[in-house]
């Protein structure tokens, strides 16, 4: 239960990373939200790979899969999300924080998040 307690706050520490770390954004860009959030979405870096299943229940399924000792490892959680006027937030399943974001574009291919907080930054998803 401790392991389990200690991943879920990995994840959630990796997901919140990638919604504010990744890119700055110009605010002058048009948004484009001519897509469907539901299905699912992939962003990589250098760290990891985060991989978000939207479902059309309200309902999401998170993986982060890190490299590490030469070997892939993965932690997945399934929560909740609501998605309404460009906001999307997102609850996981037994943690207190939840996940607060701007939908800057999201087209058939790709999702841009940015961070509500951190207002400069953004996080691009490709459709997988």
């Amino acid at each position: 239960m401790k392991t389990l307690r200690m991943l879920s706050t990995w994840l959630m520490v990796l997901v919140c990373l990638s919604l504010t770390t990744t890119a700055c954004s110009d605010d002058d860009d048009e948004e484009d939200l001519s897509g469907s959030i539901i299905g699912t979405w992939q962003h990589e870096n250098d760290e990891y790979i985060e991989i978000m299943t939207f479902n059309s229940d309200g309902t999401v399924q998170m993986t982060i899969k890190t490299y590490y000792n030469g070997q892939w490892n993965s932690i997945t959680a399934p929560g909740i999300y609501t998605y309404e006027k460009n906001i999307i937030t997102i609850k996981m399943d037994g943690a207190e924080q939840v996940i607060h974001g701007i939908v800057k574009s999201l087209t058939a291919t790709s999702l841009t998040i940015g961070n509500e907080e951190e207002g400069l930054t953004e996080t691009t998803y490709k459709k997988v």
